[in-house]
């Protein structure tokens, strides 16, 4: 076992009440609502500065996430679903290409495999209610700018399935109620080919799923990716041997992940990148993949892998916190794994690991290291 060892912030944003775009006030209430000056519509330059606003408001300071989260008071209240519901509390406004203010998701059973179809009710929030059945691509388009609550009501034919993410209204909280399952397959039962969105954006707050068996997370890449406001998940506790590529990748502002990481033993490419993990103890862990945990900026000092056999290219690259690896029996580490790990100070691995290119690059706390480099 080999062991070495070396000598030895988070910018965070605050909320603005008012804003001023070249010289015109423009004021962000305690509501989703913007006041401009009468009769002095915004230039468009001038319109991209305010959604570049608006996206800064309605995000949270990167590491922020909480278990004890609550929405504001002013958001509309999402109450707890039954077996069968879904209840999405979103928000509509238009951007400046004119969109966002479409919801669309597809349906399908996991009775028979077969996507696109379902039974479902909709009510939509703002006063329209559909039907679906059987061929269900249940979609609308809101007419105002504003919060809505929608729920969707299904039965045992259903499974959810969350449609196209791109110029949609944005997610703001999500609840599943027990029964409703989420498909994680590329094909359907015929080998019809469909994209498969989840929960991929950064306004979402808040997920709830309340199935025993949580969400397929061994299965379905990207699962939670880009949920970059994400402050509180919650689920039953999984125990996947395998966390599937991009999983929880840009989940800035989540500190506590419903799962047992003593249980995996692989960690798929950018699975944890760019998270706010403040430890890492994964005691079965065998292989951990390309990029799986880089860029933790924030929080990561420790990793500890007493079983772990390879290490991925750029694996933890820009930990800059990270100050001590434990994987003595670790025998392969690839290119750049822990490049940029400014404060890097010891790392135990096996003695006849094998080492890839730049693996220690930048880690100017970290002399001598066990690759003989001194980049």
């Amino acid at each position: 076992m080999s062991t070495t060892t070396g000598s030895a912030s988070t910018q965070t944003k605050t909320k603005k009440e008012g804003v001023q775009i070249k010289g015109r006030d423009v004021i962000y209430l305690n509501a989703p609502e913007i006041c401009f000056p009468e009769n002095a519509p915004l230039k468009n330059t001038e319109k991209r500065e305010l959604y570049a606003i608006l996206d800064e408001l309605f995000q949270l300071e990167p590491g922020g996430g909480d278990d004890d989260w609550q929405p504001p008071e002013w958001w509309i209240p999402v109450p707890e679903p039954g077996d069968y519901d879904i209840y999405i509390l979103l928000q509509a406004y238009t951007d400046n290409y004119g969109y966002g203010k479409e919801f669309k998701y597809m349906l399908g059973r996991e009775t028979d495999g077969y996507i696109g179809y379902g039974h479902v009710h909709c009510d939509w929030g703002d006063g329209t209610e559909n039907d679906y059945y059987e061929k269900g691509y249940p979609q609308h388009t809101y007419t105002e700018d504003g919060q809505y609550l929608i729920h969707i009501t299904a039965d045992e034919n259903t499974t959810f399935c969350k449609g196209d993410a791109n110029n949609q209204a944005r997610w703001l909280i999500f609840k599943s109620g027990a029964k409703m399952t989420f498909f994680c397959d590329d094909f359907d039962k015929n080998n019809r080919y469909y994209i498969m969105y989840t929960f991929g954006g950064k306004y979402s707050k808040h997920i709830k799923i309340n199935h025993p068996k949580g969400v397929p997370l061994d299965k379905r890449n990207d699962f939670f990716s880009f949920c970059q406001s994400l402050q509180k998940l919650e689920m039953n506790q999984i125990k996947p041997e395998n966390i599937a590529d991009g999983t929880f990748s840009r989940c800035y502002a989540l500190k506590s992940f419903p799962i047992d990481f003593d249980n995996i033993t692989s960690v798929g490419k950018n699975a944890f990148s760019e998270c706010s993990l403040n430890k890492l103890h994964m005691e079965n862990c065998l292989s951990i993949d390309h990029g799986a945990f880089a860029s933790n900026y924030t929080d990561l000092e420790t990793v500890v892998l007493p079983n772990c056999k390879s290490i991925g290219n750029s694996a933890f690259a820009s930990c800059y916190r990270l100050k001590s690896v434990y994987a003595p029996k670790c025998t392969f580490i690839d290119n750049s794994a822990f490049v940029s790990c400014y404060n890097l100070q010891e790392i135990v691995v096996a003695d006849d690991c094998t080492f890839g290119t730049n693996c220690f690059a930048n880690c100017y706390s970290l002399y001598p290291r066990p690759d003989g480099s001194t980049n």
